[in-house]
């Protein structure tokens, strides 16, 4: 592949996943979040949905790596 495909193609991975660590924070995590529950509820969430807490949590950390990806191929 050439340097301008394979950096559409890296833009466009780092998009969606970035994308779909939004979705997840908007959606199943949200009752885990400090928006509207108090902070027993939201233990009681997050203990009750553990696995799905941590998989999301690691969507953000790719999201964040993602980031700096973006920056380093962007800055040569």
């Amino acid at each position: 592949m050439d340097q301008y495909k394979t950096k559409f193609v890296v833009v466009y991975l780092i998009a969606a996943i970035i994308t779909a660590a939004c979705l997840l924070m908007n959606g199943p995590m949200r009752p885990g979040l400090p928006l509207d529950n108090t902070v027993i509820m939201r233990m009681e969430f997050i203990s009750e949905n553990l696995a799905l807490w941590q998989w999301s949590w690691i969507a953000w950390m790719f999201s964040a790596l993602g980031l700096l990806v973006f920056l380093y191929y962007f800055s040569r």
